[in-house]
């Protein structure tokens, strides 16, 4: 019997046995193709988390926010212009936990209350909030709510019984600490 033949084309050394036949090719299995199911797995997911996200943001969880005769809980600061300015040491009035009644001081139906300015600024707040507010300096000897000078609303200290913070630019620095919601309405008053 003759040596089989080598192909050049072939890789050296490899010889083939003639009664051996050559390797044939894997048979294809057929599979289903899972595509389908997974973009239909995601189209569910996606519309899930949308869903959820929709729904959280349509049904928010309640904050309390102030409101008119709410009693609130504030830490503040009050400087005039020129002590903020210059010595910081220097407050006029500090109260680190005063519980407050959130009403004008031109509310004639509760008595006290706070400036109109710092009055309309913690309206709408929550928790936590904290700003530095900076009022212009009024005078309102009539006590009608309007700057004599200007006609604009008062909202800073105008009564002359306010002392050194009469007809003063007032800085208040503070921080909303807890808040009462209030079970009095406007037609008990």
């Amino acid at each position: 019997m003759t040596p089989p033949r080598r192909n050049p084309k072939r890789a050296k050394g490899k010889t083939y046995d003639v009664d051996e036949p050559p390797e044939q090719p894997p048979k294809l299995v057929y599979r289903k193709s899972r595509t389908r199911i997974w973009m239909i797995l995601i189209f569910v997911g996606i519309v899930g988390i949308l869903s959820v996200l929709l729904f959280i943001t349509l049904n928010p969880p309640e904050v309390d926010i102030i409101e008119q005769y709410d009693v609130a809980k504030l830490e503040y600061f009050v400087w005039t212009e020129e002590n903020y300015d210059n010595d910081r040491t220097k407050v006029s009035i500090s109260n680190y936990s005063m519980i407050v009644n959130v009403t004008t001081r031109y509310d004639n139906k509760v008595d006290g209350g706070l400036i109109k300015g710092f009055y309309d600024e913690i309206l709408g707040k929550i928790v936590g909030y904290q700003r530095i507010l900076w009022l212009n300096r009024t005078v309102d000897l009539d006590k009608d709510g309007k700057d004599d000078y200007t006609d604009y609303d008062a909202k800073s200290y105008g009564f002359p019984e306010d002392g050194e913070l009469f007809n003063k630019t007032i800085v208040i620095s503070y921080r909303i600490l807890a808040i009462q919601k209030s079970s009095i309405s406007l037609e008990e008053l």
